[in-house]
């Protein structure tokens, strides 16, 4: 099997199309194949478009109300990812994806834990 890479990156905020552009455009440079994005700042409603030219595949948490946290993982078009099944935290701190790629079924994991009390 060929190697997968993978880029976990803080955003701080993924609203502006601008800098959904910018961060984007770091993953595709960084050759990502997986993407783990912690405090994207979405709300579960207000979900924004992401460009799925090189990304088709995105799984986000989040909350109903608050926009703090959030959490996404998307997948490059390179990835050949069936999705069985997904776990979400309503606060927005994780996210649990479980798939096959090829004959392999992977559980990927996106966890957000700040360092506050």
């Amino acid at each position: 099997m060929a190697s997968i890479k993978i880029v976990t990156y803080n955003v701080h905020g993924l609203n502006s199309p601008s800098r959904r552009g910018k961060v984007l455009g770091i993953l595709r440079r960084n050759k990502a194949d997986i993407c783990l994005l912690q405090e994207t700042h979405f709300k579960k409603q207000k979900i924004p478009t992401i460009n799925r030219l090189h990304y088709s595949q995105w799984y986000h948490s989040g909350s109903d109300t608050k926009a703090s946290k959030v959490v996404s993982i998307g997948l490059s078009k390179n990835v050949n990812f069936t999705l069985l099944d997904k776990c979400t935290d309503l606060e927005g701190r994780y996210i649990f994806i479980k798939g096959k790629v090829g004959t392999l079924t992977f559980t990927i994991e996106n966890v957000y834990a700040p360092n506050t009390e």
